[in-house]
C-alpha cells in the first residue's frame, strides 16, 4: 500500500529537520463523489525527535486508493495544536470539519469549518 501512496503521506524513511510526519488521528467521509481523508500531521525536530506540541490537520481526496491531492491540503494550521478531526458530509462536495484546538494557556476549543471539495 505504501508504494501506491507515493509521497502523499510522507512515508519516506529519511526525515530531515522541518519535515512532517503523518501519524496521528485521522478521519474520512464520502463527499458524494470521492472519499476525503483528514489526518493529523506532526512536525519533526530532527532525525529522531517528533514535536507533538504543534500538529496540523491536512486533507486529501481519494479516487480508489490514489490521492487526488498528492501533497495534501492544509485545513487547520496555526502555532497551537489542532487535533482529533471529525468529518460529516452534506453530499455534493460539502463537508463539515470539527476538531480540537489546544490553546497555549491549556484551554481546548472545538472549532468547525466548512470544506468544499469541488
Amino acid at each position: 500500500m505504501q508504494d501506491r501512496l507515493l509521497g502523499w503521506l510522507d512515508l519516506g524513511k529519511v526525515k530531515l529537520p522541518g519535515a512532517t510526519w503523518p501519524w496521528g488521528e485521522s478521519t474520512s467521509v464520502f463527499d458524494g463523489k470521492h472519499w476525503v481523508v483528514v489526518w493529523q500531521r506532526h512536525h519533526l525536530c530532527g532525525e529522531k525527535l517528533t514535536h507533538f506540541e504543534n500538529t496540523d490537520l491536512v486533507a486529501a481526496r481519494l479516487e480508489g486508493y490514489r490521492p487526488l491531492d498528492t501533497e495534501g491540503v492544509s485545513v487547520a494550521a496555526s502555532p497551537v495544536d489542532e487535533a482529533r478531526p471529525a468529518l460529516a458530509s452534506a453530499g455534493e462536495g460539502r463537508l463539515l470539519l470539527l476538531h480540537e484546538k489546544r490553546q497555549s494557556d491549556g484551554r481546548v476549543s472545538v472549532v468547525g469549518r466548512v470544506l468544499q471539495t469541488e
